[in-house]
């Protein structure tokens, strides 16, 4: 089948789609609704202080992040994280530290961050669950 399309001045003159054949009110005028599409975002809002910057152009929105972030000197932690049925973080805490202590000294430490094992030699006793 062949479809014609009518033109003026190298531009296409009558919509061809629905969404060409639709005009909407929109914040720069009125405009066709396909060219109304390509937006998808009507305002963006870039907070005061928040380094983020937005552009628009003709069929898009340009999101810009002038902020400089510097890597952590900080030895990394393992952190206990709590999310909801949603899988957002609702908590986070510091693991919290099982310590051995043997003899007034402190024999093992252990956070909860990786797989730690206690080898006891044959001078330990099993005495109703209390070594």
């Amino acid at each position: 089948m062949v479809i014609k399309i009518l033109k003026q001045n190298l531009e296409q003159f009558a919509p061809v789609t629905v969404a060409e054949a639709v005009a909407v009110n929109h914040s720069t005028g009125v405009r066709r609704l396909d060219e109304v599409l390509k937006f998808k975002i009507e305002g963006v809002i870039t907070p005061a202080g928040s380094g983020l910057t937005s552009s628009r152009t003709d069929n898009a929105v340009i999101l810009n992040h002038s902020n400089n972030i510097n890597p952590s000197v900080d030895e990394l932690k393992p952190k206990l994280i709590k999310y909801d049925n949603h899988g957002h973080i609702i908590e986070t805490g510091d693991f919290g530290k099982f310590i051995i202590t043997l003899q007034n000294g402190n024999y093992m430490e252990y956070d909860g961050s990786s797989a730690k094992y206690m080898h006891l030699g044959d001078d330990f006793m099993d005495n109703n669950g209390y070594i």
